[in-house]
């Protein structure tokens, strides 16, 4: 016959043993949540990356296009001044005056387009950089899962009932008689 305590310690082992397992089942759970859940951030970023590098070279075209536009408008404001000053009988310094005003004008333009392309630029670090962030954040936001390995504490409970009880099998005191 099987003496009592020894059958208490094979069965708080197989208990101790199977709450490992069950606790090492659901660290796996959660560190396979953890990887789907980084790699669903990281599509995301992708795509929020992607839109917004296609923004940036949509309204760089727009800004760039606008520029050339004013660059045209003036040069046919420049000729149609100069043509009109010349047939006006306007000469030398009249002429030359007129002339770098608009060439300023232009340059002011130039300056603006400049301006604005480098706006543009530094609002599209900003946004990327907060992509970055999020995703970081939503990454970060999922820990792995937690594994639990057989140590001391469990060998304790598990021989728990031997110090209790004593064991005829094995002796009183554990040692033998």
């Amino acid at each position: 016959m099987c003496d009592p305590t020894l059958a208490m310690v094979g069965i708080n082992a197989v208990g101790t043993m199977s709450g490992i397992s069950a606790q090492n089942d659901a660290a796996d759970a959660q560190t396979r949540y953890q990887y789907a859940n980084a790699r669903n951030a990281k599509l995301a970023a992708n795509n929020q990356y992607e839109q917004q590098q296609r923004s940036y070279i949509e309204e760089s075209r727009s800004i760039i296009q606008a520029g050339m536009d004013t660059v045209l408008q003036g040069r046919a404001a420049e000729a149609a001044a100069y043509t009109s000053a010349i047939q006006n009988g306007a000469r030398g310094a009249s002429v030359k005056a007129l002339m770098r005003d608009k060439g300023m004008k232009a340059g002011r333009n130039a300056q603006r387009t400049a301006q604005e392309l480098r706006s543009l630029e530094t609002a599209t670090e900003g946004s990327l950089k907060n992509i970055n962030d999020t995703t970081k954040g939503r990454i970060a936001s999922v820990r792995g899962g937690e594994y639990t390995s057989f140590g001391l504490g469990d060998a304790v409970g598990i021989l728990a009932p031997i110090a209790k009880y004593g064991s005829d099998t094995i002796g009183i005191n554990g040692i033998g008689d």
